[in-house]
């Protein structure tokens, strides 16, 4: 979701100091995971904003910033998949911010519906059209790319 680890972390450490803030204020009736969740995805999303809001140039040459890049993916991993896991995340990203949030957080998260409904506050038979649209929209994209 984020684009680096060094943001990951930062919303890791911002959604932790924001539980801890008001673990007071926490529903019976909402489980823990899926409360944490939501924190930590509305940390992230406001990171996502705040970068938009920004204009960043690297400090480095853009072969620098390849190099970084192919040093994130992981050992052993072929240039070919590391460009198709690239194309992948520009791809997820182009997507409506819903449709990607659910379809990350069911496929990637394993959260169920019941779950991501609560954390992006809207009703379980919408998660599941954003999951399928997301899906079909993956799904596409790949067959018209001939992968």
């Amino acid at each position: 979701m984020l684009e680096s680890q060094q943001d990951a972390q930062d919303a890791l450490q911002d959604s932790l100091i924001k539980a801890a803030k008001s673990i007071d204020r926490i529903r019976q009736s909402e489980s823990t995971d899926s409360w944490f969740v939501k924190i930590a995805m509305n940390s992230a999303l406001d990171r996502i904003r705040k970068r938009s809001r920004t204009c960043m140039i690297p400090s480095g040459s853009f072969d620098d910033l390849a190099t970084q890049h192919r040093a994130a993916v992981s050992p052993g991993t072929t240039p070919e998949n590391a460009a198709l896991l690239s194309e992948a995340i520009g791809f997820l990203s182009s997507l409506p911010e819903k449709h990607r949030l659910a379809y990350l957080m069911r496929h990637f998260l394993g959260l169920p519906p019941s779950d991501i409904a609560d954390i992006l506050d809207c009703e379980s038979k919408h998660v599941s059209t954003y999951i399928n649209r997301a899906q079909r929209a993956v799904e596409r994209y790949f067959e018209d790319s001939g992968r």
